[in-house]
């Protein structure tokens, strides 16, 4: 792992991870493009409860419109308590609007709610509404659904069709006095907190790739020639990881009671004068010792729970708007 040790290599790695790291984040939001005049999108809501809601039977909606048409319905749930299904299906029995209100029994959905339908082999659709959300397409002209869907449909794009729906649908909650309370700057310093924990991990992945590789050479020297130099400035010599890294810490010489730090003093005194006169001997006790050196990560919306499990209310104004589009 020589080359990490390179500073204009770890810069190259930094570059491309953060690169990396953008990349991902756009790829996982949201295409969603809030018309002109809409309240914007509180993106920090869970989507997952309301994916139950988009039932693509034909296979025609992609995954990203799937995840921003809950993405509105997370909102409005926590507007209004409201929500608009979206099914699509290859043949509607009866029609396009019996089926919505088919569906719309079939998925429990309940008073202020909506269900588009989607009939790909007839080219039929149908709005089923009730209750608050029936109020609000009732309020605009008969042709609103018609002027959202009936050229997408026609070309075959359900993507746009949908999408258009939604979008003119969210400028009606604003009409209606209906306000985005809970977007704030916390949603935006999410994917920067997630980039700060990434690089922190990547450059924490390679500082111990390179201490492992100059331990090997240098780390049982007790002078190394070469100076370990980290990438993150924690990870320097003498600082707390790098204490972590399973070095021993130098041993604590032994305390003498008559002053100083020593090791391996003769004992004094205990012994015998030697025999034969004057004749003896007078050392210094010089003291030895050795030194070592040391080196050392809620749900949105309403209460409902469950996969289509418990309805969400009955009663209110019901009605359909759309029709057939060959």
């Amino acid at each position: 792992m020589k080359v990490f040790q390179k500073k204009g290599v770890a810069i190259l790695v930094m570059v491309l991870a953060i690169a990396a790291a953008s990349a991902w984040g756009l790829s996982r939001r949201p295409a969603v493009v809030v018309p002109d005049g809409g309240d914007a999108l509180d993106t920090s809501l869970s989507t997952a409860y309301y994916e139950q809601y988009i039932v693509d039977e034909a296979g025609v909606l992609s995954a990203k419109t799937e995840q921003s048409l809950s993405l509105y319905n997370a909102n409005w749930d926590d507007w209004s308590g409201s929500i608009m299904a979206v099914v699509t299906v290859r043949s509607a029995a009866g029609g396009a609007e019996d089926a919505a209100w088919d569906w719309f029994d079939r998925i429990e959905l309940g008073t202020n709610d909506a269900l588009l339908l989607l009939d790909t082999g007839t080219g039929e659709y149908s709005v089923a509404a009730s209750g608050g959300f029936y109020d609000r397409l009732a309020s605009q002209a008969g042709s609103f659904v018609d002027t959202c869907l009936y050229e997408s449909v026609q070309a075959g794009d359900y993507d746009t069709a949908a999408l258009n729906l939604f979008a003119n649908v969210h400028l009606l909650f604003r009409d209606n006095g209906y306000s985005a309370g809970g977007f704030t700057a916390v949603a935006l310093l999410v994917p920067v907190v997630v980039l700060l924990i990434i690089l922190l991990c990547l450059f924490t992945m390679i500082d111990q790739m390179r201490y492992n590789t100059w331990y090997r050479r240098y780390g049982t020297i007790p002078v190394p020639p070469v100076i370990y130099r980290p990438i993150l400035w924690w990870h320097r010599p003498g600082g707390a990881w790098f204490r972590r890294q399973g070095v021993p810490r130098p041993p604590r010489p032994p305390y003498s009671p008559h002053g100083g730090f020593f090791g391996g003093r003769p004992p004094m005194g205990g012994g015998s004068r030697p025999s034969g006169g004057s004749r003896g001997s007078f050392g210094g006790g010089v003291r030895t010792g050795s030194f070592g050196g040391s080196r050392g990560g809620s749900f949105g919306g309403s209460s409902r729970r469950g996969s289509f499990g418990g309805r969400r209310g009955g009663g209110g104004r019901r009605g359909s708007f759309g029709g057939r589009r060959r």
